[in-house]
């Protein structure tokens, strides 16, 4: 797909009431109902360490009251994901993912991500075939982020 096109299929995206934030929200849906995410800066540089082509994108919470560790901890985390082709994604707000996680899942799911770090997130790749948002996001991620085209700061996610 080039920019053109997925430029194209995002505004008739937005104007049907949708966009890159809400097919993020669905996919880190469906992540968690799959048991595909996997939360917490320490897990997820393990992760990305040993298995990096398992990942089908990193996403990267902005604060408002972010500290100096978490912004060089999210630089190195961003610039190892470039180096590896790993999909990196900045999404504005650690509060609006545990909104998503805890208004959108069991309970077993909710206890989960409460007590969960939600500073740096994977999301794996899924088993099966992978949903439309879950190819909107990579298709995203891969002309826009790995192509070197910041069209926006970060990612606003829907609640």
């Amino acid at each position: 797909m080039t920019y053109t096109e997925l430029q194209r299929r995002m505004d008739d995206t937005k104007t049907k009431g949708s966009g890159i934030g809400k097919a993020v929200r669905q996919t880190l849906v469906q992540a968690l109902e799959q048991d595909r995410v996997r939360f917490g800066i320490l897990r997820c540089v393990d992760i990305l360490e040993r298995d990096a082509d398992n990942v089908m994108v990193c996403i990267l919470p902005q604060g408002k009251a972010r500290d100096a560790a978490v912004r060089i901890q999210h630089t190195l985390i961003e610039a190892f994901c470039r180096e590896n082709d790993v999909r990196c994604l900045k999404v504005d707000c650690a509060t609006k993912i545990s909104t998503v996680f805890t208004s959108a899942s069991t309970k077993e799911q909710k206890e989960r991500a409460v007590s969960a770090d939600l500073s740096c997130l994977l999301v794996m790749t899924p088993p099966a075939a992978a949903s439309k948002e879950d190819e909107f996001v990579c298709d995203y991620c891969e002309n826009f982020m790995l192509g070197g085209v910041v069209p926006h700061g970060c990612v606003e996610i829907p609640v």
